[in-house]
């Protein structure tokens, strides 16, 4: 087992740090459990079952820890990673980068890349479609047709939308998590982090 830390303390020497730890055995769930085997490189970080949504006049959720936030992040950009080297068959794709952006009361994370002038495109769309439709994976899945067909999936916090440019050969692939509540400086000093952890590892986080 290897390990991959990002500090979460400022950038600052001594400040605590997140271990994403890389393992070989499995998660118990079993859409994880195939994300895993379809990228045994990348590490996935187990989350605690989502909050239930904070019903209107109720006093807003506490925020969640560094480790659920940046697990969040690790894993959004893992799945984006599995999704895309799935559907173009290709276990050499690179690695997709996910973003921890800012919103009211919290944070949401966005993974995104664009495949383009790749002639299997509308055949990549189809093999997204019908993994995430697989019996057992958990998604609700939709897929309208037009010029620009657009396949959409959601599972729990997680969001899937991507995209065929019919005319450019283009797909447009999007995984978002939805809302975890944080505050304002947790998201400012996590984002630092990891910047600093794309640079210091060659990676790419704006």
């Amino acid at each position: 087992m290897t390990n991959q830390t990002v500090p979460t303390g400022g950038g600052g020497p001594g400040g605590p740090t997140l271990v994403f730890e890389r393992r070989t055995g499995w998660t118990g769930d079993p859409f994880w459990d195939e994300v895993r085997r379809r990228c045994p490189d990348l590490p996935i970080v187990l989350l605690p079952p989502e909050p239930p949504p904070a019903s209107s006049g109720t006093a807003p959720l506490d925020p969640v820890g560094d480790d659920e936030l940046l697990g969040a992040v690790r894993n959004t950009g893992v799945l984006a990673t599995a999704l895309l080297r799935t559907a173009f068959a290709d276990e050499t794709r690179p690695e997709v980068t996910a973003r921890l952006r800012p919103t009211t009361g919290g944070a949401t994370v966005l993974a995104s890349t664009a495949v383009r002038d790749e002639p299997d495109a509308a055949e990549a769309l189809d093999r997204l479609a019908a993994w995430l439709g697989a019996p057992g994976r958990g998604w609700r899945s939709d897929d309208v047709d037009g010029p620009v067909r657009v396949l959409t999936a959601a599972r729990g916090p997680l969001t899937v939308v991507a995209r065929h440019h019919a005319e450019t050969g283009t797909l447009v692939l999007d995984v978002r998590h939805g809302r975890l509540p944080a505050t304002s400086a947790q998201v400012r000093r996590l984002r630092a982090a990891l910047r600093e952890h794309a640079v210091t590892t060659g990676g790419d986080d704006r």
